[in-house]
């Protein structure tokens, strides 16, 4: 995730703020956040986090955020889980002449 976070600022297309956010996942490494990249950069950049599901990276993802809030001086959004994806809506079949 580090490495694709990295391709995608050596491109010109990354910010401040999704870099500082990778930086803080990044030091919180000992603690069960596994890695950070920026995803969805067209509308505005979103940063993914992977971490293990335990009590020390839940702390460490709350760090994090604190952390981010400080520097930027907002309040970080937090999307969290998944959708039921094509299991609930089913699949779109497009058929060309």
């Amino acid at each position: 995730m580090y490495l694709s976070h990295l391709g995608y600022g050596g491109c010109g297309l990354g910010s401040e703020a999704t870099d500082k956010l990778v930086e803080l996942v990044r030091e919180e490494k000992a603690n069960d956040l596994l890695g950070a990249k920026i995803t969805g950069g067209g509308a505005g950049g979103t940063v993914a986090i992977l971490g293990w599901n335990t009590p020390d990276s839940e702390k460490a993802f709350k760090r994090v955020l604190d952390r981010y809030a400080a520097w930027s001086k907002t309040v970080p959004y937090v999307f969290s889980g998944s959708s039921p994806g094509s299991d609930k809506f089913g699949v779109l079949r497009v058929s060309y002449p």
